[in-house]
């Protein structure tokens, strides 16, 4: 393959000095029209155990109506991480009610549950929250339109568990819920909804590890019910399973992309489904590192993986299965110790030492990727030291 990558452009770029670990992060890209783009992006501190639901501020847009060359603020945001464009031009997403500081008096008691973070979960059972707490939205644009529709969504799924954040010595409990990472259409047009986290057993206790699984709804997305889990292992040294994305190959087989680390770092698994997602293969590492996977399968053929931290790199499949990965791209380059990866031909020069560059603090790690025509596409991406037109460490969203 020969691979041709453009300058970077400068989506949106704070005027605070944010580094080494920033505010702006987690930017997602989305395609609302032919030269019209949108990419969106937190303002929230990284933290896994944010303590308090009024501490997290709604996520920012910004807008391009000349296929990215140049971008404005928006008043609101269209499209976002889980926004999916069906065949027909609608655009619907799965909408969970938002973060809630809720009296631990008014809950369930729950299970502590730990997850690698800094911190313990406590996981509850749907069947005995408040169903203000659970219910979910489907939202959905038509196409050629401007306003979303709000339409109650039936989750019929019990095994999935309520994820919430005790702080200590709080009386209230931040309320998270279940999100969808993501809606894919299957060929006959009926949708699969990507999730992850803590699934209840029998006794209506979490497993001890993440699980990713996988939602199915053949009405349009007004109704989901549990189809199969995609990966689990709960022997996994780390925290399991989680952050999948799924993309169809040519041959409409399924291909999922996980993350396995938490606070600390884990490789990366793939997993494929021969039969729309039912069943998938025993997962089989893929990269020695990596959050937040996004898969994209363009029209010629090539799947395409955005990953990072440490970093932000790029992978390809052509084999038509993402068995075989190659022409790796670095787009930021930190260091890569405790990974197992030494660094030569992964961003570093010949004889560099990969511990002489900064560990996670140049990037938040996460990308998203949409296509540009059947040979070609866009990434976003943030970088936390990327100098201003001053020459001063100022982080951007990059595009």
């Amino acid at each position: 393959m020969t691979i041709d990558m453009n300058t970077e452009i400068v989506v949106a770029q704070t005027t605070e000095e944010q580094h080494p670990w920033g505010v702006w992060q987690f930017p997602s890209i989305t395609r609302l029209a032919d030269n019209l783009l949108e990419v969106t992006f937190s303002r929230t501190v990284d933290s896994a155990s944010l303590d308090s639901a009024r501490k997290r501020h709604a996520p920012v847009a910004y807008r391009s109506v000349d296929n990215g060359a140049t971008w404005q603020e928006a008043d609101k945001a269209f499209g976002g991480r889980n926004t999916c464009t069906l065949r027909n031009g609608d655009m619907i997403r799965l909408e969970k009610p938002p973060e809630k500081d809720v009296p631990k008096a008014d809950l369930p008691e729950g299970t502590p549950w730990e997850h690698g973070y800094n911190g313990v979960y406590t996981i509850r059972d749907p069947l005995q929250m408040p169903e203000e707490l659970t219910r979910q939205l489907l939202m959905r644009k038509p196409a050629g339109k401007n306003a979303w529709e709000r339409i109650p969504a039936t989750i019929d799924d019990d095994g999935s568990g309520i994820t919430c954040y005790d702080p200590p010595d709080a009386e209230y409990s931040v309320v998270r819920g279940r999100g969808c990472q993501y809606i894919l259409e299957l060929p006959d047009g009926s949708l699969l909804g990507i999730f992850y986290g803590a699934r209840l057993g029998s006794d209506r206790k979490p497993y001890p590890k993440s699980q990713s699984y996988c939602l199915k709804s053949t009405d349009g997305g007004i109704t989901w019910r549990f189809h199969a889990v995609i990966a689990r292992d709960d022997d996994h040294q780390l925290a399991g399973y989680t952050e999948p994305y799924v993309t169809a190959l040519p041959d409409n087989s399924l291909l999922a992309v996980l993350r396995t680390e938490c606070a600390k770092t884990g490789p990366m698994y793939r997993v494929r489904s021969t039969d729309g997602g039912k069943t998938w293969t025993a997962p089989a590492e893929l990269w020695p590192f990596g959050v937040l996977p996004q898969l994209l399968t363009l029209d010629n053929g090539i799947t395409v993986l955005g990953f990072g931290r440490p970093g932000v790199h790029l992978l390809f499949s052509k084999d038509g299965k993402g068995e075989v990965w190659e022409n790796p791209i670095h787009l930021v380059v930190e260091s890569f110790e405790g990974t197992g990866v030494k660094g030569e031909g992964v961003g570093f020069q010949k004889g560099e030492d990969p511990k002489g560059r900064p560990k996670q603090t140049r990037t938040s790690g996460y990308t998203s990727l949409v296509a540009d025509g059947p040979d070609s596409f866009m990434i976003a991406y943030d970088q936390f030291d990327y100098p201003n037109p001053q020459g001063h460490p100022r982080e951007p969203m990059l595009f």
